[in-house]
């Protein structure tokens, strides 16, 4: 994963995609907010703010898709992946009965969360067909990823709109490729 880094170097600028916010029905370019991922960051922050490629991000999801895996080498053990995927909000909850309020577009009826991905636990209460076990999670720019391990499918898909949440994109994407598949 050549291309991902806390901000982007200089000689890759021409490659940083423009960020946009949804105001008034538009999409108004957010100049300031790409320069700034031009330069390191005062903080890593572990649950966001890495930058990366479609190419580099495919890498990332082939690697969970194949339990830790890739090409031959060992990146995560399958039981730390297993207990990452799980469920860990108290009693099996979901983030829906736990969650005070939410900016983001998805329901979290049938969601719950592991250590660092959100997890399917109930596709009849999400009211959804991904499958249950699939884990994910979806970015500040409405951007989302997810791999269904029982389907053997890995999907990545990177918007650059802010606020997240603002078209219900994530839930459509679900709908057209769960209803696709034979």
């Amino acid at each position: 994963m050549d291309d991902t880094d806390w901000y982007c170097p200089e000689d890759k600028t021409d490659r940083l995609a423009m960020l946009y916010l949804a105001a008034e029905g538009q999409a108004v370019a957010l100049g300031d907010m790409a320069r700034a991922s031009t330069h390191w960051p005062r903080i890593l922050g572990g649950g966001g703010g890495l930058l990366s490629t479609a190419g580099d991000y495919n890498t990332f999801m082939s690697m969970l898709l194949a339990g830790g895996e890739l090409r031959g080498q060992r990146f995560v053990s399958p039981r730390t992946l297993a207990l990452m995927t799980t469920n860990h909000l108290s009693n099996n909850r979901d983030l829906a009965s736990v969650a005070t309020d939410s900016y983001a577009e998805p329901d979290y009826a049938g969601i719950g969360y592991g250590l660092g991905f959100s997890v399917v636990v109930d596709s009849a209460a999400n009211q959804s067909l991904v499958s249950k076990g699939t884990f994910g999670w979806g970015g500040a720019a409405s951007t989302i990823f997810w791999v269904d391990p029982l389907e053997g499918l890995s999907v990545g898909f990177y918007t650059q709109l802010l606020p997240t949440g603002t078209y219900p994109l994530r839930r459509e994407l679900q709908q057209l490729i769960y209803s696709s598949l034979t």
